[in-house]
């Protein structure tokens, strides 16, 4: 019964970090639009999309430590 609970935490855990993964990238890729286009950016911005970047970053090489694939 242990590794039947455990195989389904893990697919739940992986299923929001890839839920996570597509909100993260959509959030920085718009950031990335909006910078690109704009003329001036407030500095509070330029360290929103940096994190963004950075958050994203982190769980990309999270999923791959973790050998996650789409389905």
């Amino acid at each position: 019964m242990r590794g039947i609970k455990k195989k389904r935490l893990k697919r739940q855990y992986d299923q929001t970090l890839l839920d996570t993964l597509d909100r993260v990238k959509a959030k920085w890729e718009a950031q990335e639009r909006i910078a690109r286009d704009s003329v001036d950016l407030p500095r509070h911005f330029d360290a929103e999309r940096q994190l963004e970047k950075a958050v994203y970053f982190f769980l990309l090489k999270e999923a791959r430590y973790r050998s996650i694939k789409r389905a």
